[in-house]
């Protein structure tokens, strides 16, 4: 069980590993996109809308294509919505959150999404057409 379990930390050496990072950052990002919807109906801020259109646009991209431009959209996301937060811990916006663990969690799953993506372009450009590619 302990095998199959993917950890958030573990290496990207192959083209499953790649594919199973791909769904695991894209799967937090929906989450994530899901709550803020929530919370842009509950706060009656529809303006964030288009955040969640965009997260969740990049996150299918990723997962079906596994697309790095959608990796680096939503890296790109990611950092923007980082400096909202750090800006309302600071006082100079009053817009979104300050979450920081969240922002953390987020950036983690976008820097590893981007790195699946590079990665299992690699193996899928190198590969010989005969069986799985291993990356490293």
């Amino acid at each position: 069980m302990a095998e199959t379990k993917r950890k958030w930390y573990a290496p990207v050496l192959t083209e499953a590993d790649a594919v199973q990072a791909i769904k695991e950052a894209s799967s937090a990002f929906f989450v994530v996109a899901g709550l803020m919807a929530v919370f842009a109906v509950v706060m009656k801020q529809y303006a964030n809308f288009f955040d969640v259109a965009v997260m969740t646009g990049c996150s299918l991209w990723l997962r079906l294509t596994a697309s790095r431009v959608a990796a680096v959209f939503l890296a790109a996301l990611v950092l923007l919505q980082i400096g909202v937060t750090v800006g309302n811990i600071a006082g100079t916006t009053h817009s979104g959150g300050t979450n920081v663990l969240l922002s953390i969690f987020m950036a983690v799953a976008a820097l590893r999404g981007a790195q699946a993506a590079w990665l299992l372009h690699r193996a899928r450009s190198a590969a010989p057409r005969n069986g799985p590619a291993t990356v490293g």
